[in-house]
């Protein structure tokens, strides 16, 4: 007789007597691992912080009261390229 699939299924693991459950996701050396190996959760978390950063620089470059040229270059390789090149 079949068991039920869940049953099958046990939803944590034990080491050194204690209860670890598992996840779908896990964050190791900056990078998002999915238990079914996909990117997309990694993916997602750096668009997000992609966009956070994009839209703080669209309000710095009032034409009154903004930041010089210079200032959002830096505010860009600091935001934005740190986020691309170590995404």
């Amino acid at each position: 007789m079949l068991e039920s699939r869940t049953s099958i299924i046990n939803n944590a693991y034990n080491l050194c007597k204690i209860s670890n459950p598992l996840v779908e996701s896990a964050k190791f050396l900056g990078l998002r691992f999915q238990d079914r190996h996909s990117w997309l959760p990694h993916i997602k978390i750096q668009k997000v912080k992609f966009n956070r950063a994009i839209n703080c620089l669209k309000y710095l470059p009032h034409p009154t009261a903004g930041c010089k040229r210079q200032v959002l270059f830096s505010l860009y390789k600091t935001l934005v390229r740190s986020i691309v090149d170590n995404g």
